[in-house]
């Protein structure tokens, strides 16, 4: 549980261990790069090295139109994985992911200068600093068709 949690008091399970955190949140959109960045502060410390945030974007005045199942078959480029955490100067493979369109080069590049670096393969290097850095991938065909990996690199050990 996230957030306020006093909100799940009643859902908890009777002698049952559930991880609750306390904390805050901020959000801050960066429209002229397409994406934005979250913040998260956690009120005590956690032990945790990572928090998964399952998020949806709409345009206003859409939200109606997008909760509509549709099969307008759109292109669209994903990533496999799309989150890594890796330790410093080690490396990872990102692998596109094409949806309703064939398979095809893309162009791999860090936001962050020293963000480490990645190929034309799609093989990150982390640099030797720690921190969370992100990589645009744009299909060669047509760069509006495009998707963000984020790379967490820390000398943590990843959570069981």
């Amino acid at each position: 549980l996230l957030g306020n949690v006093s909100l799940f008091k009643s859902d908890a399970p009777a002698g049952g261990e559930e991880r609750i955190y306390n904390l805050s949140t901020a959000v801050k959109v960066l429209p002229e790069r397409g994406t934005f960045v979250v913040a998260v502060n956690l009120e005590k410390p956690t032990g945790l090295i990572s928090l998964r945030i399952r998020w949806f974007a709409f345009r206003l005045g859409e939200l109606s139109k997008q909760l509509k199942p549709q099969d307008r078959g759109e292109r669209m480029l994903m990533l496999n994985p799309d989150t890594i955490v890796l330790a410093p100067k080690a490396a990872a493979h990102l692998s596109p992911v094409f949806v309703n369109m064939p398979s095809e080069a893309c162009t791999f590049r860090v936001i962050d200068p020293e963000g480490g670096t990645v190929d034309q393969n799609g093989l990150y290097t982390a640099p030797a600093r720690e921190g969370a850095y992100e990589v645009r991938v744009e299909a060669v065909s047509d760069p509006t068709i495009y998707t963000h990996a984020f790379m967490i690199v820390t000398q943590k050990k990843k959570e069981e």
